[in-house]
């Protein structure tokens, strides 16, 4: 049992043993202070997990934060760091996947090697394109990367798919081998 939290650093995971976490006062407030959020998973034994550290800038504590302020939240205070989020790690994928960068890559190529683009001096535009196609995607692989990296420090890792509607569902998933109990208290 669990949920997205809406706190002041952007959506943290909150997971539970029981569905008690969906009574639990003061949790559910949008803007929540972290120091708060913290206060109440202590209390109420709740594992607390930064979502999508780099998703949106809006919604995203590595923005909000910003990096170094956020690597110290989660090793000082123990937050766990969703590593991999459905939503994003699709977005990284259909990005590299789609003929949206293909062509236009391959029309930079031309227009770069190309003899009349040498003569025309288009290629210079050819290499500028290429090269903020290349940022743009060197942008996307560390957001992608990053939450990996970040959760290395942190106390414990997870990953979802971000659903907030029934399809979505399934699209990341953490495989865990537990020993004890398979139940949320057990895997807790």
């Amino acid at each position: 049992p669990g949920m997205e939290l809406n706190t002041e650093i952007g959506h943290v995971l909150a997971l539970a043993g029981s569905s008690g976490i969906y009574g639990v006062e003061g949790l559910f407030k949008k803007g929540l202070p972290i120091k708060k959020a913290i206060r109440i998973a202590e209390n109420e034994g709740i594992l607390l997990s930064i979502s999508h550290p780099w998703g949106l800038s809006y919604d995203s504590a590595a923005y909000i934060l910003g990096e170094e302020r956020l690597r110290s939240l989660v090793e000082e205070q123990g937050i766990g760091v969703e590593a991999f989020n459905g939503m994003f790690g699709s977005l990284g994928s259909f990005f590299y996947a789609s003929s949206w960068v293909k062509k236009p890559m391959n029309f930079f190529d031309l227009l770069e090697k190309s003899r009349l683009g040498k003569k025309t001096r288009l290629s210079r535009l050819g290499a500028k394109g290429r090269e903020k196609l290349d940022k743009r995607g060197r942008e996307i692989l560390e957001r992608c990367a990053k939450p990996f990296e970040l959760a290395e420090k942190a106390r414990f890792a997870t990953a979802g798919s971000d659903a907030h509607k029934a399809a979505r569902i399934g699209t990341g998933i953490m495989k865990l081998e537990v020993r004890g109990k398979a139940n949320p208290e057990g895997i807790l």
